[in-house]
């Protein structure tokens, strides 16, 4: 983490307060992907907030997402607001050449064999044309297949309890991740919090640890 970001976040001292703002928040929204392995993670981002227009935020949100190693596409624009799903490849890639193996989701109607800007723009069309959101983007952001499956009335597994996202059948094994991502965002907030000294003294202290 500290070579890839550090740079990135030494450089908001010199940027304007509200501008760092935003980069920070981004950075918090996007730290389950960028430290918990979640494949993706779907953004609402609002005209005027941190002072920004869409257009300047959407410009900031993809030189951003270059430099923190992800991929972003734009799902859905209207007048005030712009839906964006920022994404690994790799992971998305993953989720979707085991999407594949489903027989239940293979009967939806979607883009056969499935790859990755194939099924982002399916989901894209299919909010267009039905004017509801795509609740498939579940598998594209990382939630667990069952939950997702289970969401969209393709399983029998009754549904457990609600922890952020709504849970079916098995109940430790969708917590465990839940649980995951949240240290991913504790760990982004520390991040955020430290200076490069301190930063510099973690590293050197796990360097030098001995392994038992």
């Amino acid at each position: 983490m500290f070579p890839l970001y550090a740079h990135w976040k030494d450089n908001l001292a010199f940027k304007p307060t509200e501008q760092a703002r935003f980069e920070k928040w981004l950075f918090f929204t996007l730290s389950r992907v960028l430290f918990a392995g979640k494949a993706g993670e779907c953004v609402r981002f609002q005209d005027q907030n941190y002072g920004k227009t869409i257009e300047s935020t959407l410009e900031d949100a993809k030189r951003l997402a270059l430099q923190w190693g992800l991929e972003l596409f734009l799902i859905k624009r209207c007048g005030q607001c712009a839906w964006v799903i920022f994404y690994r490849v790799d992971r998305l890639r993953a989720v979707l050449k085991r999407l594949q193996r489903i027989r239940q989701f293979r009967k939806k109607g979607c883009p056969w064999p499935v790859d990755t800007k194939e099924f982002l723009i399916w989901l894209k069309d299919k909010w267009c044309k039905t004017g509801e959101f795509p609740h498939e983007i579940g598998f594209a952001i990382g939630y667990p297949f069952k939950d997702v499956l289970g969401f969209l009335g393709l399983s029998t597994q009754a549904k457990s309890t609600v922890c952020e996202w709504c849970i079916y059948g098995n109940v430790q094994s969708s917590l465990k991740l839940k649980q995951r991502f949240d240290q991913a965002s504790q760990l982004a907030l520390a991040f955020l919090g430290a200076n490069r000294f301190d930063l510099i003294c973690r590293r050197l202290r796990r360097s030098v640890s001995p392994s038992w």
